[in-house]
C-alpha cells in the first residue's frame, strides 16, 4: 500500500480460499405414519455429498491525481476458481 501523500497511489493484494465439505442425511418414517397414508412400511433414505472449492486471486489498483479535484484510476483482478 502506498503512503497516500503524493499524487500517485497504489494497492496490491492476493487472496486464497479453500473449502472441503461433506453432507450426510439419514431419514425415515415409522410404520404408523406410512400405513395411515396407504404406503408400504419401512421407508428409509440415506444421502451423502462431498463438495470441494478452491479460489485464487490477485489484484492491483493505481490512481494518479493530476489536478486538485481530478484523478484517474486503473484497476485489475485475476481470479482462478475450481469447484
Amino acid at each position: 500500500v502506498s503512503n497516500s501523500k503524493g499524487n500517485f497511489n497504489w494497492i496490491v493484494g492476493a487472496y486464497f480460499y479453500k473449502q472441503d465439505t461433506k453432507n450426510e442425511f439419514i431419514g425415515g418414517f415409522g410404520n404408523n405414519l406410512l400405513t395411515r397414508l396407504g404406503l408400504p412400511a419401512g421407508f428409509f433414505v440415506f444421502s451423502e455429498g462431498l463438495q470441494k472449492a478452491e479460489s485464487y486471486a490477485a489484484f492491483a489498483n493505481l490512481s494518479y491525481r493530476f489536478m486538485p479535484n481530478w484523478k484517474i484510476n486503473l484497476g485489475a483482478r485475476y481470479n482462478d476458481e475450481k469447484k
